[in-house]
């Protein structure tokens, strides 16, 4: 007779700071172990999809500020830095489970 038992592991995610991970208990937890969120388990609104970080908002503010200055050479310069960068960029993709 084969004694062979099948486990099956959950790999959970936070839809607050996109982290994965595998729980060393069958109980959900309480908070992500990333960042702390109470609302981990809380799929993120379309209006929270379009967001920025703050971290991020501030780097979009402070590349405003500069445009706003910046000689027109230079504001092409940064233009084509940003498309290139942008061009490189890919929204990561998920399996939503059924």
């Amino acid at each position: 007779m084969d004694d062979t038992e099948t486990v099956s592991i959950t790999q959970l995610h936070c839809h607050k700071c996109e982290y994965d991970w595998i729980p060393r208990t069958a109980n959900l937890p309480d908070v992500c172990p990333r960042c702390k969120n109470h609302k981990w388990n809380v799929p993120k609104t379309a209006d929270e999809a379009g967001k920025l970080s703050p971290a991020n908002q501030k780097l979009v503010d402070k590349l405003i500020y500069i445009l706003k200055f910046a000689a027109p050479v230079q504001r092409e310069m940064v233009a084509h830095v940003l498309e290139s960068a942008a061009s490189t960029i890919h929204p990561v993709t998920r399996n939503k489970k059924t």
